[in-house]
């Protein structure tokens, strides 16, 4: 394969991991938010999924070049290092990143890393919905019980009064 060629796949494996990511945004966009970062500036890596509820942990993926470096405008990827982290607390109390999967996916196998991405989209997923399923409802002393009522928690005196203000469809 000549440089051109192989400039080519490069290419095209870094357009499918990003399309890839855009997809997996989008379908679990209740749960999670998507960012393109800087990893040598500011970020945790050149694509990054964190919970919409919280930045406790990500899923970040970072661009690696061989041959050239961050100043080559043309570059392309010639394979990815990816880790999910989340916030632990080290010995003083602080709370720093802590690894609990990391891996490097070459370009000829991109699709092995947005599959990575996705389940750990989805675990995020789930566990919000856990969460949403078992939160205990909240008591008020003025309106009484709040309820879970269409996916959303509804202040009302008993629960009929909830169900007969909802609209029928």
């Amino acid at each position: 394969m000549n440089a051109e060629q192989e400039h080519e796949r490069l290419t095209e494996a870094m357009l499918k991991l990003d399309d890839g990511l855009n997809r997996i945004a989008q379908k679990y966009g209740s749960a999670v938010q998507f960012n393109y970062e800087d990893p040598v500036t500011f970020g945790a890596g050149h694509f990054v999924f964190y919970p919409v509820d919280n930045t406790r942990s990500r899923f970040a993926i970072e661009e690696q070049y061989t041959g050239t470096d961050w100043s080559d405008d043309e570059r392309v990827p010639t394979s990815w290092t990816w880790v999910a982290e989340r916030e632990v607390r080290d010995q003083n109390g602080a709370y720093i990143w802590g690894v609990e999967r990391e891996g490097e996916t070459r370009s000829k196998d991109v699709q092995t890393l947005l599959t990575e991405a996705e389940q750990w989209a989805r675990r995020v997923q789930n566990r919000a919905a856990q969460r949403e399923q078992f939160r205990a409802p909240v008591r008020n002393s003025h309106w009484g019980v709040t309820l879970l009522v269409d996916g959303r928690y509804q202040e009302g005196t008993t629960g009929r009064d909830v169900y007969e203000s909802q609209e029928v469809h």
